[in-house]
């Protein structure tokens, strides 16, 4: 399994503008990395099969919660917070919630969550916040989509649906206007976006851990699809 370097080894200093993005993209790519080598080292444990063609990922633990490597990870990006904010440049952190917390019905009858991890999510944004990054509760704003009656997860997939996306990118622009009432640019001048449509596929669960036969078992799902305008 891949280690992280030490933070000052990552990111030296002095620091630039174009050297503190160079520095956060690393941090976004050494984490990856080790959650890369970790799911290598554990190929049979990649997707967990849950009742009526549910799926999960599967490499993380749902009973136990990994609190040294919660600090690590958060020390990392408090790092590349400062350097980022000596470069004149704010961050934002969007903490995604894990699928479980919402289909955990779903789950085989063998695999229960931990009261640990079930807190999980709550205690890394109390870590993110207390080191001074702008964040949001973006498991209470899906909560609310779920509630509505809208499912928030595919059923075979690792990402959220339509509705989900576009309520957690709301929550986003929220906290944007918060720490940054004003940006540059004029209102309106973004990308563009397109009409709605439909495509029918194998969630990326099914199409990367599933053999045929099983891909077979569980079916194609229906997707909403907003694409950019042309």
């Amino acid at each position: 399994m891949k280690t992280l370097p030490p933070t000052e080894a990552a990111f030296p200093l002095p620091c630039t503008r174009r050297r503190a993005m160079q520095w956060a993209g690393a941090a976004v790519s050494l984490l990856a990395s080790a959650r890369s080598g970790w799911a290598q080292d554990n190929g049979s444990s990649l997707v967990i099969k849950g009742k009526d063609g549910w799926l999960f990922a599967g490499w993380g633990s749902l009973t136990q919660v990994d609190a040294s490597g919660i600090d690590r990870n958060v020390k990392l990006i408090e790092r590349a917070h400062q350097l980022l904010k000596e470069a004149g440049i704010e961050l934002v952190v969007l903490l995604l919630p894990d699928k479980v917390h919402f289909y955990s019905d779903k789950l085989p009858e063998s695999t229960t969550i931990s009261p640990a991890v079930q807190q999980r999510y709550a205690l890394i944004l109390d870590k993110l916040r207390g080191a001074g990054i702008a964040s949001f509760d973006d498991l209470a704003v899906m909560k609310k989509v779920s509630a509505s009656g809208a499912n928030v997860f595919y059923r075979t997939d690792q990402h959220w649906t339509l509705e989900a996306a576009d309520a957690t990118a709301q929550g986003t622009a929220d906290l944007i206007r918060k720490v940054k009432p004003e940006l540059a640019g004029n209102p309106g001048s973004g990308t563009p976006l397109g009409a709605l449509t439909k495509e029918r596929r194998y969630g990326d669960l099914a199409e990367l851990f599933l053999s045929p036969d099983e891909k077979k078992q569980v079916g194609r799902e229906i997707y909403t699809v907003r694409r950019q305008a042309e």
